[in-house]
């Protein structure tokens, strides 16, 4: 009796042994990488290999980007070649008018890297957060990175590791995605649309890049999916929808000519050409029974906004009409949504910009985040703009719409992106 007690003591005793030293070792396979080592792609494909199961419900595909984005900014932290930080196209800088302008920073205080940082460090150690809020909302995108990284560089920390006990949660989401590269932020919000099959959230960021803004994208996805973004697209949405979207992507990739004009302003030079060859293609189309859907598709991805716009005050002048009725009547379907939104959506119209907004606050409060990178994505383009249409055609301030959807007037974190003297476009 004894013997058999001590051999089955001995036996759970060895057992326990055993897995304590299967544990230790998996802990140190584990811990391998410092967090200063690269750390390559492979390791984050097979974190998400998975993601198009049928059976993924729209949290999971939320919670594998948010784990996948943790590994994503150890990626770009770590990585010995500095990635390069995304900055806006001067493209997207427009007035109703089709100007180019600079946006108007808030000059108050005037940058310095040394300066922020080192007002970042005292107001972490007080715990005034909101201080800290208010100094990255007076800079760009590219001033917090290199905030980001020289604070880094001098503490040998992050800045969110010293703001670990931030409260209230959406205080530490906005300062955390403030911190982080736009790109990384346009990769994830690209990345759920697609994969909770959102069509309109797809068109919205696709059609938000100009010139080389979404070779950065394209790259950073490549972390979160081990597909490109376009076999994730024709997965989702078919075909038609991924060469559709590929063409305006790869149309708004081209360089378009400014010239200077008396007023000392520069204006996007119109490739006239293009328009007038779609213009008498519509023509032809107007009284035919035939299903040119197909045609009017791809004649009309390779026109940038500006082109839309001359096509569309051609069309005015000649019929007294719109040229969105006959998109109106000549398409259906998906289509049909692709068509309206490349003529309504440019950078003249940023009203469809603010119908995503008004779309992403009346979802559930899943989509807070997604909410709050719309508008930090505008914050150096024309947010103000957004704002004000926002209120004409809803009849609400966006600012009072945010409070109420999300923070039920009691949290005004969000909100101080809106304000006209916190944020970055005046």
């Amino acid at each position: 009796m004894f013997f058999d007690v001590a051999n089955r003591l001995i036996f759970i005793l060895l057992g326990t042994i055993w897995m304590i030293y299967q544990l230790y070792n998996k802990q140190t396979t584990q811990t391998t990488h410092s967090p200063t080592d690269h750390i390559s792609t492979e390791r984050i494909v097979s974190k998400t290999e998975n993601v198009t199961h049928p059976m993924f419900t729209v949290e999971d595909v939320h919670r594998i980007a948010n784990e996948t984005r943790k590994t994503t900014l150890k990626i770009v932290q770590s990585s010995d070649k500095q990635r390069p930080i995304f900055i806006r196209s001067p493209l997207n800088k427009i007035d109703s008018q089709g100007y180019v302008f600079q946006p108007k920073i808030d000059t108050s205080k005037d940058f310095s890297v040394d300066n922020d940082v080192q007002n970042i460090k005292i107001k972490t150690k007080e715990q005034k957060y909101d201080m800290v809020l208010e100094i990255l909302l007076t800079r760009t995108n590219a001033q917090r990175q290199q905030i980001a990284i020289h604070y880094n560089k001098i503490f040998k920390t992050s800045i969110m590791n010293e703001m670990n006990n931030v409260k209230p949660n959406n205080l530490k989401l906005l300062l955390q995605d403030l911190l982080t590269d736009t790109s990384i932020l346009f990769a994830e919000e690209l990345y759920k649309a697609i994969y909770t099959s959102n069509l309109q959230m797809t068109t919205g960021l696709l059609m938000d890049f100009w010139e080389n803004e979404f070779n950065q994208v394209e790259n950073i996805y490549k972390l979160y999916s081990n597909e490109s973004i376009w076999k994730s697209i024709e997965k989702r949405f078919g075909k038609s929808t991924q060469e559709f979207m590929q063409c305006v992507v790869e149309t708004r990739r081209v360089k378009i000519e400014q010239q200077l004009t008396e007023d000392d302003v520069f204006k996007p030079v119109v490739n006239m050409n293009e328009v007038s060859k779609t213009f008498h293609v519509l023509l032809k189309q107007m009284n035919s029974v035939e299903d040119n859907q197909q045609q009017l598709s791809n004649l009309l991805c390779k026109l940038n906004p500006f082109q839309i716009d001359e096509l569309d005050m051609m069309y005015q002048r000649d019929f007294r009409r719109v040229s969105s009725e006959l998109i109106q009547r000549r398409s259906s379907g998906e289509m049909h949504d692709l068509l309206m939104s490349l003529y309504t959506y440019s950078v003249t119209k940023p009203m469809y910009f603010a119908t995503l907004i008004h779309d992403a606050l009346y979802k559930e409060l899943i989509d807070m985040l997604t909410a709050q990178r719309l508008l930090i994505f505008r914050s150096e383009i024309d947010l103000q703009t957004v704002c004000d249409l926002y209120d004409a055609e809803y009849g609400i301030y966006l600012a009072d719409d945010v409070k109420q959807k999300y923070f039920n007037k009691q949290d005004n974190a969000l909100t101080n992106l809106l304000k006209t003297e916190k944020s970055i476009v005046f």
